[in-house]
């Protein structure tokens, strides 16, 4: 099943909280579902999905599992337009025993590297270049369609808590 398949099937809601952006689907639907195995889901039902205004009602849920997917952009969202953009893809469930899956739009993974002790500001545009040329030979084994693996590079001051 393909990733737009999922939004024609589901309720699809668009909320945006501090700059990261995100649809969230309701499991709401049981009339999919054969006869003989209605009764038997009574006891396993739940309260219907409330109805939201994404601009201003929140939705609290506890992240069971999380993976990621990437896609074209999607206009309106963050990002660099008419690229792709990594979705990341948070399961979970509400108070009220609602299931949720949120597509987090904007949130770019990143990782922290120790740098040697006479690395210098100058290197960075250098040490991007090849990180990124190294990650895209590895991704294009996949047959993806993406072009800059590497957005940024920068030196933060981290503290090793290994020591």
């Amino acid at each position: 099943m393909e990733e737009e398949d999922i939004m024609d099937f589901d309720e699809d809601i668009e909320m945006d909280e501090d700059q990261t952006q995100f649809s969230a689907i309701a499991d709401t639907q049981t009339e999919d579902l054969p006869d003989d195995s209605l009764d038997s889901n009574k006891k396993w039902s739940r309260s219907a999905f409330p109805l939201l205004d994404p601009r201003r009602d929140p939705i609290q849920f506890q992240q069971i599992d999380i993976d990621h997917y990437i896609t074209k952009h999607r206009e309106g969202m963050s990002g660099k337009p008419k690229t792709l953009a990594p979705i990341m893809r948070i399961y979970g469930i509400t108070e009220s025993g609602n299931s949720v899956m949120a597509h987090v739009h904007g949130f770019y993974p990143y990782f922290y590297v120790e740098m040697p002790k006479d690395f210098k500001k100058e290197q960075l545009a250098n040490f991007q270049r090849n990180l990124d040329k190294k990650i895209l030979s590895d991704i294009s084994n996949r047959q993806s369609d993406v072009t800059v693996a590497v957005l940024s590079v920068e030196i933060v001051k981290k503290q090793n808590i290994y020591g």
